[in-house]
């Protein structure tokens, strides 16, 4: 066989290769075009939106988006976004378009907020090619429902944020409602304070036990977990503890009730998260003091930055605790004026 034989037979088949390949590849890119069109569905879908006391929240606003066919995606799926809202009753319409997955994204309205995980699916199945039992089966009648928690009523409350590793040796801080929390060492004259708050561990540092002492025996201390995060009317006590153990990792709202002088009756809330490893006792004391002598210890930045600048008449830029402390004592004694 000659060379020009030889050179002509290789390409002949390379041609063959090629070409079969090619209408191979041709006939798989149809089929998957074919498959992804087909498993377009209609989709319908009645949803509703309630509140946490089961009461339907109108006016949210409802993201959503669905997969379906597409000519310019790849493997000829693509997505698209959708929105809805709600009306009187809570409740909203998807309808008109195919796809084969709708999911909602966020539900929005203000003085609401959305968490997932109090809404553990938040994706449908329309596929005609998916199992029946997967499909997502629409009733006008039997609406899927969707949880919106209502925001608390924000109080006029000012925070005070400390956070500390201790060691071994333990800590002692002095807190003052209006001041937050003062760490001395013992050698130094102690502040004048509301509470103070002492850690100590009786052994070689596998537990820790977290006391609170209100330094006025007729002020008092009570654990809660009420939410939203209102005072309890009573179970006060001088004296509160707890102990954490290696390993463990403890959250505790810890409430305050008592008088502070010419300032009159005060409220305030610990929120202390403490964990214990093996570089120490990691704790984080974050102290709200309510300002008009109520029980509402609902925090929320913005709100008590803009009330401390109306009533005193002050420029709060930052919202730094020091401006906060600053600002606290005298937003509290304009206060008790109003109310005389």
């Amino acid at each position: 066989m000659t060379h020009r034989k030889i050179f002509f037979n290789l390409a002949g088949l390379l041609l063959l290769f090629l070409t079969s390949d090619f209408a191979f590849s041709q006939n798989t890119f149809e089929r998957l075009k074919h498959l992804q069109q087909e498993g377009d569905s209609s989709i319908v879908f009645y949803g509703e939106v309630k509140d946490q006391t089961r009461q339907p929240v109108s006016g949210v606003k409802v993201s959503a988006g669905y997969e379906c066919f597409s000519l310019t995606d790849m493997y000829f799926m693509g997505s698209k976004d959708i929105s809805a809202e709600t009306d009187q009753n809570g409740q909203f319409l998807f309808s008109n378009f195919s796809g084969k997955k709708l999911f909602i994204r966020n539900f929005t309205k203000d003085g609401y907020s959305f968490f997932h995980d109090d809404n553990p699916k938040t994706s449908f199945e329309y596929d005609k090619f998916a199992n029946e039992d997967k499909k997502h089966k629409p009733d006008i009648n039997n609406p899927v429902v969707f949880v919106l928690k209502k925001n608390p009523q924000p109080g006029l409350v000012v925070a005070y944020l400390s956070s500390q590793i201790i060691d071994r040796r333990g800590e002692l801080y002095y807190v003052d409602l209006f001041k937050g929390f003062i760490f001395l060492e013992k050698k130094m004259r102690k502040p004048d304070s509301d509470v103070i708050l002492t850690i100590k561990t009786p052994d070689n540092g596998t537990t820790f036990t977290i006391d609170l002492k209100a330094t006025d025996n007729n002020n008092g201390l009570v654990c809660s977990d009420a939410e939203p995060h209102i005072a309890p009317d009573d179970g006060y006590q001088r004296t509160l503890d707890y102990s954490i153990s290696k390993g463990q990792e403890i959250k505790k709202n810890i409430y305050f009730k008592g008088n502070k002088g010419a300032y009159g009756e005060i409220f305030a809330r610990f929120e202390i998260e403490s964990r214990l490893g093996g570089g120490g006792l990691r704790l984080r004391s974050n102290l709200y003091t309510n300002l008009e002598g109520t029980k509402n210890l609902e925090y929320d930045f913005n709100f008590t930055k803009n009330e401390l600048a109306r009533i005193t008449g002050k420029v709060i830029k930052a919202g730094t605790t020091e401006e906060f402390s600053e600002a606290a004592p005298i937003a509290l004694m304009k206060l008790k004026e109003e109310k005389k």
